[in-house]
């Protein structure tokens, strides 16, 4: 069993990890696709998917410390 002090954090990794890895696919599209079509490279889209990746884990931390402070708060 994961102790509460360390399961936000260990959910927020889980969701970085999850994250990180359509970061990756993304970025490999977006690398390629300009050799197929003849395009240049648009690393606007691989910083967006970074910044969402970036947001998705906050948020993940986030919300798992407030469903934490709310269990606190129903128990006693």
């Amino acid at each position: 069993m994961i102790r509460p002090k360390t399961e936000a954090a260990v959910r927020a990794l889980r969701t970085l990890v999850q994250n990180l890895a359509v970061d990756v696919a993304v970025a490999v599209v977006v690398a390629v696709s300009p050799l197929v079509v003849g395009t240049q490279l648009d690393w606007r889209l691989i910083a967006v998917t970074a910044g969402k990746t970036a947001l998705a884990t906050a948020v993940s931390f986030a919300h798992r410390k407030l469903d934490e402070l709310r269990a606190k708060n129903t128990e006693g």
